[in-house]
């Protein structure tokens, strides 16, 4: 949660049960502790009203002391100023001294900012924390860089890597590979798989010739970015290609014109739509779960062309399909996620049947209205008093689609 009603990530405070915590979302970081990651992250909210990064009850009694998580080398850094965010705007502490001793004694190694190297001194002149604390860091931090052969020299295995060494034909084959396997089939009364090659196919929709679009943010560069359009034509199906309205605007004005005659003169339709980093991403909440009016007006209008038609939803937040799932004019929809370089590749590997669609959604699907019956700063998961409950295991309404497991990440980030 960025910013919802006012409410910040910097100084938004959880509050969650024991009984939650450690029923639902701990267990997500333990299961990446039994992976024996290298490290983790404090975030910027506080929990229970202790900042994360200076909570040694979550840095040290849980993830030390109870998950024995605790070679020499495995170190936690801090989100990015979320050390200086417990003085401000937390008001946790009331020097920024104290800050960075509460941060240290609570087990955060690292900060991913200035206070440490600003204001530790002055915090051990003060006596707010023992040097064999700082040695402590200090040994994690550096394990951690000799194990990856950072004061080898030039010479080093891991400085002479080049992107051909992860840029290699498996590695391309994977990225195809999990995409296709993440994918879900949401509805279909036959219309999949596409069997004919021979197909002259309307690939209608913001996504349809999606490129950056399918890495969403903090990627690194790609060899190649292959859209639907792309992977389409590779195949041999004809397309009608038409980009039509991902965000705000009117999908019956003349900038859209060109959709119709797409669609009219297709054997197939396939809209190729839903979310991305324009309308949702780091400091950009959604304060809706709907399909824009006018992607759900276009796709309205094309369902009444009595042609077959198929629904790709795209984008890494849930969305509410149930007029796409429930229009006995849509024969088939499918949620692809952000599925990465070769994502056009992999939703026509599940379009026409070279991949079976085994993929499980990863979020339960609430109605829009959901928004309004519980604020999202509710970290309650059961059923209450203005709350229908969370997740599949506990929401007592009627659910778009059902998640085969949900788990919630706020508190803690792996690296």
């Amino acid at each position: 949660m960025e910013n919802w009603n006012g409410n910040y990530r910097y100084q938004f405070d959880a509050q969650v049960t024991q009984q939650d915590l450690v029923e639902y979302y701990l267990p997500s970081f333990k299961s990446c502790v039994q992976a024996n990651v290298g490290a983790f992250m404090c975030s910027y909210n506080a929990l229970n009203g202790v900042p994360t990064c200076a909570d040694p009850w979550l840095l040290q009694s849980v993830l030390r002391d109870h998950w024995n998580w605790t070679a020499e080398q495995q170190c936690v850094t801090s989100d990015c100023d979320a050390v200086q965010n417990i003085f401000m705007p937390h008001d946790y502490t009331t020097t920024r001294e104290e800050t960075v001793a509460a941060a240290l004694n609570a087990g955060t190694d690292i900060d991913c900012g200035t206070y440490y190297p600003h204001h530790l001194p002055a915090a051990y002149a003060q006596g707010l924390f023992n040097v064999s604390t700082l040695d402590r860091a200090l040994v994690r931090q550096y394990s951690s860089l000799v194990r990856t052969g950072y004061f080898d020299g030039p010479n080093a295995a891991y400085r002479n890597l080049t992107f051909a060494a992860v840029n290699t034909p498996h590695a391309q084959q994977l990225a195809r590979t999990i995409a296709a396997e993440g994918i879900v089939l949401l509805k279909n009364d036959g219309l999949l798989p596409l069997k004919q090659k021979n197909l002259t196919l309307a690939l209608i929709g913001d996504w349809a010739a999606a490129t950056s679009q399918m890495q969403s943010g903090y990627t690194g560069r790609a060899p190649y970015l292959h859209s639907p359009v792309y992977a389409a034509e590779q195949l041999g199906f004809k397309v009608n290609y038409a980009q039509g309205p991902g965000g705000q605007g009117d999908p019956t004005t003349d900038s859209w014109n060109n959709v119709w005659p797409a669609a009219k003169s297709a054997d197939v339709i396939i809209y190729i739509g839903g979310t991305d980093n324009t309308t949702e991403a780091e400091g950009m909440d959604r304060v809706s779960i709907n399909w824009t009016g006018m992607q759900l007006d276009m796709i309205g209008e094309l369902a009444t062309y009595g042609k077959p038609m198929a629904v790709v939803q795209m984008g890494g937040g849930q969305l509410d399909s149930s007029p796409i799932a429930n229009n006995p004019n849509i024969s088939s929809l499918l949620w692809a996620g952000v599925p990465g370089q070769d994502g056009g590749s992999a939703i026509f590997d599940i379009i026409t049947g070279a991949v079976p669609p085994a993929g499980r959604l990863p979020t339960t699907q609430y109605p829009s209205n959901y928004i309004a019956q519980v604020p999202m700063t509710n970290m309650s998961l059961r059923p209450g008093e203005n709350n229908p409950g969370r997740t599949y295991k506990w929401y007592n309404g009627t659910a778009v689609f059902v998640s085969f497991r949900c788990p919630h990440i706020i508190f803690l980030d792996t690296n």
